[in-house]
């Protein structure tokens, strides 16, 4: 058990500091990734403004393969379509990054990861 969490924070770190650019805000919704397979559900574990996370029991995409992340998020009103590459793999795990994303989607996202943040931190903690 030892030795799992110790490949799951290689994953995540290099030289003990993170290397993800963007602070990933949790969900546990399911979403749909376009690809040379066709159309796949998978399930959102995390996202950030420059990436996400998902699993997927059936699916297990390629390190470099390149996919459409079609994804509503609750705190959005439309469907946000992101580019992505996928750059790391770990069993059912998938992370990707966002290679191309219309300025639209990013403003939703922006303002869903904000929502999201601000009602996942402690009372208070915005001075509010």
């Amino acid at each position: 058990m030892v030795k799992k969490a110790s490949v799951e924070l290689s994953a995540l770190h290099f030289n003990g500091r993170e290397r993800r650019k963007s602070p990933r805000v949790r969900y546990d919704i399911g979403t749909y990734l376009e690809g040379s397979e066709g159309v796949l559900e998978v399930r959102l574990i995390d996202i950030s403004l420059s990436g996400c996370s998902f699993s997927s029991a059936s699916w297990q995409p390629e390190v470099g393969e390149c996919l459409d992340l079609k994804i509503i998020l609750p705190d959005c009103a439309s469907l946000l379509q992101i580019k992505v590459e996928v750059c790391s793999r770990l069993g059912l795990k998938s992370g990707v990054k966002f290679t191309r994303m219309d300025s639209a989607s990013s403003a939703q996202l922006k303002q869903a990861l904000h929502s999201k943040d601000r009602a996942s931190a402690p009372p208070g903690y915005f001075g509010g």
